[in-house]
């Protein structure tokens, strides 16, 4: 720097800011080298070297110092090349926003002083932003962070020198330089976890402060907040799995390929979640802390790993996993090896799947029943069964899946128990050991013999109030039992005729001319619900009983509602009916005889000139009536004083006494001829057989023209699983079975 003589003028002007130094003697000056350029900058430092020119400075002397200044300026003076401060080296005062100041030289040595004016006002921020990152360090600008900060500040004042954070809206310590670049911007970002490494909501205010120490003052622009959120989402994950209709799916397994899943969060900011098998990642936007949904998982018969990740808003991703496995095969079951007693039956199971079965279960269905077998090593027993019965049985495994599958069925039939006299009582009759009931088979039943009055067989049918309808011998609820099979069975015969209206009596036929058997009889189409021409109720093929006194119609009804066709499900409905017909000359036989050859086994007699056989035709049916052969064994043991039933009938000699006689005493019946129908036809040695079996007014058989009239009673057999509950079997007290 060049030296200067006597007095030298430098005037340095700037915005807002301008400085007189002048001096008297020769001396050497410079200004700092560090001074900016003379820009917008409003504050400065100057630099003063002071040095007399080859010699000792001794004198004291004045430099006057002016600045238009609002705040007070900081002037220091040291020894030039040390930081020893010169006390009293400058003086200094505001006046009226006026700063007067001069540097006194006392020193003989080189002095170097700064001499800091400042502006009016302090630097402002304009802006002030937080942004967070997620653990792996993705950006967030949603307001959270896993533990960094992301810190901008912006600011329009050229000077700032310096920037602080704080979590203190009244002081800051942290205090940082910019650089050039920065100061050049004006905007600093920094990235730091100083303020936001633990949980919770975080306030952060911005500090800058000038050249002259100036500091900016807290408002809303310099005050941002996050939130620090460094603990992942709890999460609960429950599969179900989808069932194959009809099956109930088990908990741990699926039928198909399609899961539902149900989560539950805890999680005070959720954002977004996603599913599927092993591994997700496409992210669905959710705040709810309750999860429900399906995923597809591969088609393999084996364990599925599905999971769940739930990601909250500072990216902590919270994981559940869950394991399912996949079933679409039904397990297989075979039965075999079938064995049979009266009261059982054992089957062989034998029963595989993939996945193990975890139940098995099997089934017998017979006349009168379903019975649920006890499966136990590979083997199905049925218990209590009805002898004599033929029961379809199949069997059904269910494997851990809840699937299901169905086995062959197999028909058994349990070994037939022959009911005896001494048994029939506890067997059949709740105990009761009625009167009449013949003590040996008489052809193919037990059957009551006898008159009426000595005849314990009265019983109670179809009713509908018990204590009224079961109670007068001519009640249309009133029938007698003509005897019992060996397996069981009860045949019924109604007490009164049928009659519509003032009609009762009916012909077999509408005419007289060709071959007529029963099952084209009009009796049997009428009967079995077929009849063309009657009415047959609110629900088809109904079977007709008709009330012989008040001409109401009551119809057992073959459908309908299980009220409506309680009774009609108690009768066998495809009892094998013999229909073959008996030349009239051979109805003096014996009832023994009658019956063989009814049922085709005495061969002595020919039908037609054909094999006997033909005399044992059949049809399955569920109303008929009754057989020559049950009218004859009625009474015949009673004949001529107990003789044998092998040597009488009731074609040579009248059974008028039988209990099985219909009486025109009592009955209503304003006529004097009294004939009823068998349904044994006439099997006169021709084509051409106009006639059937009657019982005659004066008990005796005759054999009537089917275009004739007679009365008719309705017979049939009841299941075998029917049993008497209450009653003694009189008139008065009938036996009574279950509705």
């Amino acid at each position: 720097m060049k030296n200067k003589k006597k007095t030298i003028m430098l005037i340095m002007v700037i915005t807002i800011s301008m400085v007189l130094l002048t001096y008297n003697k020769s001396y050497s000056y410079k200004m700092n080298d560090n001074e900016p350029e003379e820009t917008e900058i409003e504050r400065k430092e100057f630099g003063i070297y002071l040095q007399e020119s080859g010699e000792n400075y001794t004198e004291t002397d004045t430099f006057p110092i002016q600045g238009y200044l609002l705040n007070t300026t900081k002037t220091e003076c040291h020894e030039y090349g040390t930081n020893n401060v010169i006390q009293n080296a400058v003086t200094q005062s505001l006046t009226n926003g006026v700063i007067d100041g001069s540097i006194i030289v006392t020193s003989q040595k080189s002095m170097y002083c700064k001499i800091y004016f400042d502006k009016d006002e302090k630097p402002t921020v304009t802006s002030f932003n937080i942004a967070g990152k997620t653990s792996s360090g993705d950006s967030l600008s949603n307001g959270f962070t896993y533990n960094t900060g992301v810190y901008t500040i912006n600011w329009n004042d050229g000077d700032v020198a310096q920037y602080c954070l704080s979590n203190s809206n009244n002081s800051c310590t942290d205090w940082h330089a910019l650089n050039k670049s920065q100061k050049t911007s004006k905007t600093i970002t920094i990235e730091n976890n100083t303020y936001t490494n633990t949980e919770g909501p975080k306030t952060i205010y911005a500090y800058i402060k000038d050249k002259a120490n100036n500091i900016s003052s807290i408002t809303s622009i310099s005050t941002a907040n996050i939130t620090v959120d460094q603990t992942p989402p709890k999460v609960t994950l429950t599969l179900t799995g989808t069932s194959a209709s009809p099956f109930v799916v088990t908990s741990g397994y699926t039928h198909t390929t399609k899961v539902n899943y149900t989560s539950t969060i805890t999680e005070t900011n959720p954002e977004s979640y996603c599913v599927g098998e092993n591994s997700c990642s496409n992210y669905s936007a959710s705040s709810s802390t309750s999860i429900r949904g399906n995923t597809t998982i591969a088609n393999t018969e084996i364990l599925h790993t599905v999971i769940i990740n739930v990601k909250d808003k500072a990216g902590n991703v919270g994981s559940k996993t869950q394991s399912i496995i996949l079933d679409t095969q039904n397990p297989i079951i075979t039965l075999s090896n079938e064995k049979a007693t009266e009261t059982s039956i054992t089957v062989t199971v034998n029963a595989s799947d993939t996945h193990g079965i975890a139940g098995i279960t099997c089934t017998a269905v017979g006349n009168g029943g379903t019975k649920t077998g006890t499966y136990t090593n590979n083997t199905c027993i049925f218990s209590d069964l009805k002898d004599g019965t033929q029961y379809t049985i199949t069997g059904e495994a269910t494997d851990a899946s809840g699937r299901k599958g169905t086995s062959n069925s197999i028909s058994v039939t349990t070994v037939k128990v022959k009911l005896t006299r001494e048994n029939i009582p506890s067997k059949l009759f709740n105990g009761v050991n009625p009167n009449g009931l013949s003590d040996k088979l008489l052809g193919d039943m037990y059957r009551f013999v006898g008159t009426k009055d000595t005849v314990d067989n009265w019983i109670c049918f179809g009713y509908n109030n018990i204590n009224t309808d079961c109670k007068a011998e001519t009640s249309d609820y009133m029938y007698r039992i003509i005897g019992i099979t060996e397996d069981g069975q009860l045949k019924l015969i109604k007490n009164t005729v049928i009659r519509e209206g003032t009609t009762y009596n009916y012909g077999w036929f509408g005419n007289n001319t060709g071959e007529i058997t029963w099952p084209q009889s009009d009796i049997y189409k009428r009967l079995n619900g077929q009849m063309a021409g009657i009415t047959q109720g609110s629900n088809g093929n109904t079977n007709l009983f008709i009330d012989s006194t008040t001409s109401n119609v009551q119809y057992i009804k073959s459908s309908g509602t299980e009220e409506q066709t309680k009774w009609y499900n108690k009768i066998d409905i495809k009892h094998k009916w013999l229909y073959g017909g008996i030349y009239h000359n051979y109805v003096g036989q014996t009832a023994d005889n009658i019956y063989k050859i009814e049922s085709g086994q005495l061969e002595t007699v020919q039908y037609y000139g054909e094999n006997p056989s033909k005399w044992a035709e059949s049809i399955e049916a569920a109303i008929g009536l009754m057989y020559i052969s049950d009218y004859y064994y009625s009474y015949v043991p009673y004949m001529g004083g107990g003789t044998d039933s092998s040597s009488v009938n009731c074609h040579d000699a009248g059974c008028i006494g039988s209990w099985l006689f219909l009486s025109k005493n009592g009955e209503g019946i304003q006529t004097e001829e009294v004939y009823e129908w068998t349904m044994t036809r006439d099997g006169f040695p021709s084509s051409d057989s106009p006639h059937a079996h009657v019982v005659g007014q004066s008990g005796r058989m005759y054999y009537f023209n089917r275009a004739w009239s007679a009365f008719v009673r309705p017979a049939f057999y009841l299941y075998s699983n029917i049993k008497i509950i209450d009653g003694s079997g009189v008139s008065s007290d009938p036996f009574i079975i279950a509705a």
